[in-house]
Formats: C-alpha cells, structure tokens, sequence
C-alpha cells in the first residue's frame, strides 16, 4: 500500500474514532415526565387514617400531603394479600391474570415457598419508565416482594428487607442518595412494613391512644406477635381488641412519621409526582375475623389512594367513585404523558381527576385464593362477593346505605344479584388464569418462628 493511501487509511479510521468518541459520551435525552415516588405501605386500611376522616390524628404528615392531592375515598386493592394485590399494582393486571395468587413466606431474605413468581411476560411501571431514560429505584420492606419473587424486574437499584420495620427502608435510601441526585430523572418505589403486625407500642402514641381506650393491662403486657392465636380471647374481650386497634394506630402514627423522614432526605424537587397507598387493609373482628388475607370484606380491601401532581399543576379533589390499584401504572403513563405507543393495561384514571368523566371507568373485581378464597364485584353502590372454596356463601351489599357491610341483601333483590353474578362471570371468562411457575425452598428453621409471629405459617 502507498504511503498516500496508508495516510488517508488512517484519516478514516481516526475519523470514525472520533465520531465513536463523541457518540459515547453524549448523554441520554433527559425524560419529559417528572420524577415519581411511589409509596406503598402495608395493611393500612384506609378508614384509620385522618385524612380519610378517622377520629384519631393518625396522619398528620400524610395529611398534609393529601390536602394538596386527589383522594380517592374508594379505592380498592385486588386482593387482600401483599403479593397479588403488588403485582397488580406494578403490571396493571389481575392476580388471576398475572398468576401471582399464593405463597409462604419461609426463607432468608427472597426464599419463599409455594408463591407463583412475577414473570417477565408482564410489563412492570418500573420497565416502562426504563425504557423512557428514567434511573428506578425499588425498597421493599416485604419478603413476599423481592428479587426472588421476580420483583424487581426493571429496576436499576433493588433492596429487599425481610419483613422490617421503619428506619430499615431508609438505609438503602441512604446507600442510594447519590444515585438519586444524579439521575436525571428518577422513579422510586418504597414498601413500609408498618403497620403490619406484631403491632409494635409507639410511643408517645399508644399511650395517648390507650388512655382514651381505657387500659388494660393483661393485653398491654403481652407481646400479642400473632394474634389470630388469641382471636376466640379477643372476641370475648372488646378490651383486649382496643388494646390492639391502639397499638395498631400507633404504627400507622410512627410510618407516617417515617415517611416525612423520607422526604427529610430526597433532594426537594417540585417537579415530583407522589402517589401514596397501600396493599391491603386489616381485619379487627368487622366480619369475625383479624389481621388480613381471609375475606373480600372491606375492612381487609379498602386502602388509601392519593395523588400529588408535580410542579404547579394543582389537582385538589375527592373522588368517590370506586376504583382499582390495577390502574395506577395506567395513571401514571397518562399523567406524565411517557410511553404513549405502548398498551398498558388497567385504565386511567386521569378522566375522573380531570372531570373529562364522572363514571367509573370500570367494574372493580376483586379475588382472593389464599388463607381464605372468593370473588366479588363492586359496581356503583353495589358489591356482591362469593366467599367460601367448597360451602359458597353469596353477599349482596348496599355500601351506601350500609358501609360496614352489616345486612346481607342476597335473598331480598333476586334480580340484582343475577346482574352482578354476570358481570362476575363474564370477567372470569375473559381473564382465564395466568399458569405463572413458583419457587419452592426447604423451609429454614431460623426464620421460621419469626414468620409464625407473623401469621404466616
């Protein structure tokens, strides 16, 4: 080869060095849409918040959030359980369809045994903002949500604490600050373990709380870790279930406390979208029964649901038509306008916040196969649920005239019972179940007493 064309090889070859150079370093395109926190909290029924109009201050920091937000006062988790009812949440299905519908927690940290995992098939909010150039970050603070779980799909920064209380979360928040106010977009998911039993004495609360309960001081001195072991004690007792319901308010006291620590430590950027909610609620004897996972009652599905827009675009309003969590991730595609080719499932709810719709953009359906199994449907006022796996029970309720779900209208309206037993039928024949595979460990012994106090073994 001539020495001219060695020197006009080497030009070119120089020349797309650099152009490979330039490329490398160019930063990705900053995304459109805001930041978004999302935060969940676990077994926090909404009608023992303030803000949700409960006669304790349980929520002042919540509160003050919700004063700026739109509150759903009817907002629905799919189910009554942590695993398919946050699956729903961050793929926009049912649990029958995304398959995650049973489980123990039995292991160290992401072993479980029996529960379907999360598979990849399903889209997950944190994939979708991916995509789109955001950095995402995802805390849980429950074993049945972890990495092993397959979770944690989408995320760049996943932590899981096995079944921890507040201040656990926040050390990966801590570990992650950097991180955080590097990106130039971010996405962060929290899950708090409060209030979840063993319901732990806050203090100053539970003593407040106590006090105006009247004490008592056999059920104050005992740890009460499960007390599911003591239902029949209890529902003899009406001081022994005040004495939990205290210290259950406690804990919703001390992770709404937390959750301003949260804030405490992000960088402050208007330009933040913050959506609050939870799993599931929690039973206290409303329909003979505590803690969660055993029925469709409301007390066990009613969860918090608020939405904080960013910047100044000031959306303040209650919403009471009933909704799903299946539709948060719809709503949070629409709200920041990301992803608009890609089909998510769910429906937003951004037509009821911005008045452009004053119905219910869809039935709310609701399942549960777990420590207890039934399907129910909510449409308007109405709510019919099938409860029992072998001796099926059928309730009708008026939620309007009859919140607490108190008389059971079965037998006297025939003919709306056949409308909403329909209605049940026809979404279980157009959403068949989703066959997701499962994980199974040998159970390990040092975690096993734990998980009993728990009320999972």
């Amino acid at each position: 080869m001539k020495s001219g064309k060695i020197k006009a090889f080497l030009c070119t070859i120089l020349f797309v060095l650099v152009l490979i150079s330039v490329g490398c370093g160019k930063k990705a395109a900053v995304p459109s849409g805001p930041n978004i926190i999302l935060i969940t909290i676990d077994t926090l029924r909404a009608d023992h918040m303030s803000c949700y109009g409960y006669h304790r201050q349980t929520s002042p920091f919540i509160d003050s959030i919700a004063g700026e937000s739109v509150v759903f006062t009817n907002a629905y988790s799919t189910s009554s359980w942590t695993a398919p009812s946050m699956a729903s949440i961050f793929t926009g299905h049912y649990p029958r369809s995304h398959g995650v519908l049973h489980g123990v927690a039995r292991g160290p940290k992401a072993a479980i045994t029996g529960q379907e995992m999360l598979v990849k098939d399903f889209l997950t909010i944190a994939e979708a903002l991916k995509t789109v150039g955001y950095t995402t970050f995802g805390i849980s603070s429950n074993g049945h949500i972890s990495r092993g779980t397959g979770f944690s799909q989408g995320f760049d920064y996943f932590a899981t604490h096995w079944f921890m209380k507040s201040p656990a979360p926040h050390s990966s928040v801590k570990k992650w600050l950097k991180h955080i106010r590097e990106a130039s977009r971010y996405f962060l998911w929290i899950h708090y373990f409060d209030p979840h039993n063993p319901y732990a004495p806050r203090m100053p609360w539970v003593k407040n709380y106590t006090l105006q309960s009247g004490s008592y001081s056999k059920w104050t001195r005992e740890v009460m870790a499960n007390p599911k072991e003591y239902l029949e004690d209890i529902k003899k007792d009406p001081q022994a279930l005040h004495t939990l319901i205290d210290r259950y308010d406690s804990e919703i006291n001390y992770c709404d406390q937390h959750i301003k620590k949260l804030f405490e430590l992000l960088p402050s950027d208007p330009h933040t979208l913050v959506i609050i909610t939870a799993d599931h609620g929690e039973a206290f004897i409303d329909h003979g029964q505590l803690l969660h996972g055993d029925t469709l009652f409301e007390e066990e599905i009613l969860v918090p649901l608020i939405i904080k827009f960013p910047g100044n675009r000031k959306a303040v309003k209650t919403i009471h038509q009933p909704v799903s969590n299946r539709n948060i991730f719809a709503t949070i595609m629409d709200i920041t306008g990301l992803d608009k080719d890609r089909e998510i499932p769910g429906v937003s709810l951004m037509p009821l916040i911005s008045g452009s719709s004053e119905k219910n953009p869809e039935e709310v359906f609701l399942e549960l196969d777990w420590l207890g199994w039934g399907k129910a449907i909510r449409s308007e006022n109405w709510k019919l649920m099938v409860s029992g796996r072998e001796n099926k029970e059928l309730f009708l309720f008026d939620l309007q005239a009859d919140p607490g779900e108190k008389r059971n209208l079965f037998l006297e309206m025939p003919e709306k019972v056949k409308l909403l037993d329909s209605l049940l039928k026809q979404w279980i024949d157009t959403h068949p179940e989703f066959k997701a595979p499962m994980i199974k460990n040998d159970i390990d012994p040092d975690r096993e007493n734990k998980l009993k106090t728990l009320g999972y073994l």
